[in-house]
């Protein structure tokens, strides 16, 4: 009993890694893929980017690496539940930092004939908090209805594409307000981007515990030169979420806020806003603006330069910048 358990687990990443193969070298995934959906979704996102390519240069995803397996569930004989990682790098054109991500994805396979195929897959950024997708008898109930709803959503942004703001101004935007701190964005990026993937062992780390992108954000503005108070400091409220770390920051006049992303927002914070929750749900540190894209970093969904375009609008309809003065 062993030995097929085993040999099923192989089996199945075997075609996982075939089918990153596939994306990464740009050959024909579909003959790994058994669902009609999830094709016509994949083809509907390749439409979207090769617009947005047009409109806005995107970044390449140049290469992958270390697939790591955090479960393989079997729903039935014929169908297996997978949580896995992926290390994957971008390619900046001109530019040498690194852009890295670890991305997390959950994926449905479906035995037919011998052989595994993909039904589902899909990043748990765009998939946390639709479904419970830790338990492979209620997942399975409701996969083909989120590759509905998506499918609706890429429709909805092919259809307005064109009245989509995703351009990156080059000038920077003048405050009218005095500032009132020392903060120092470039010390913003240095801290940001020293401890995007390798947490900092100084602060405790809330990943498991309900995220830590804001406890992140926090650490980054403080180490850049806003001070702590009794109010904001580690671990209260305002400095691990995420609209309260906004409003703390607004109300006592340590930023302004901003929906327009110049050279002016590189070391900011940038929030975003979750569709599923309707809420600010998310924050990061802007690191760099590419001129076509601005790169940031955060925690939960860990991201280093990671590029703008890949998840705003398409995941994440509104962002907001708080930019410290």
């Amino acid at each position: 009993m062993y030995n097929i358990i085993m040999s099923k687990k192989s089996s199945v990443k075997t075609t996982i890694k075939q089918f990153l193969n596939a994306i990464f070298s740009n050959n024909n995934f579909k003959q790994l893929i058994s669902n009609d959906k999830l094709n016509e979704l994949l083809d509907l996102k390749i439409k979207y980017f090769t617009l947005y390519n047009k409109k806005s240069s995107l970044p390449i995803l140049d290469s992958y690496s270390k697939i790591k397996y955090d479960f393989i569930k079997e729903v039935d004989e014929n169908y297996s539940l997978v949580k896995f990682s992926v290390y994957s790098i971008f390619d900046i054109d001109g530019n040498s930092f690194n852009s890295i991500t670890t991305s997390t994805y959950i994926s449905l396979l479906k035995k037919i004939s011998d052989k595994w195929f993909i039904d589902y897959i899909s990043d748990i950024e765009s998939l946390k908090d639709t479904v419970n997708y830790k338990d492979p008898k209620t997942f399975i109930l409701f996969y083909n209805t989120l590759l509905d709803n998506e499918i609706d959503k890429y429709n909805s942004l092919l259809l307005n594409f064109n009245t989509l703001n995703i351009n990156i101004k080059s000038t920077v935007a003048a405050s009218s307000v005095l500032k009132k701190t020392s903060y120092s964005k470039s010390k913003a990026v240095e801290y940001a981007e020293k401890y995007a993937l390798n947490y900092n062992k100084e602060y405790i780390d809330f990943d498991k515990n309900g995220g830590d992108c804001t406890n992140f954000v926090s650490q980054t503005i403080h180490y850049a030169g806003i001070k702590t108070s009794s109010t904001w400091k580690p671990y209260s409220n305002p400095w691990v979420r995420v609209n309260e770390l906004r409003n703390y920051l607004i109300y006592n006049h340590l930023a302004f806020e901003t929906t327009n992303i110049d050279q002016n927002c590189v070391g900011s914070i940038i929030q975003f806003f979750s569709p599923i929750k309707n809420t600010w749900s998310h924050s990061g540190i802007i690191t760099y603006n590419t001129g076509n894209t601005c790169l940031y970093c955060y925690h939960s969904y860990d991201k280093l330069n990671y590029p703008l375009s890949y998840v705003y609008p398409n995941i994440y309809p509104k962002i907001r910048i708080v930019v410290p003065y």
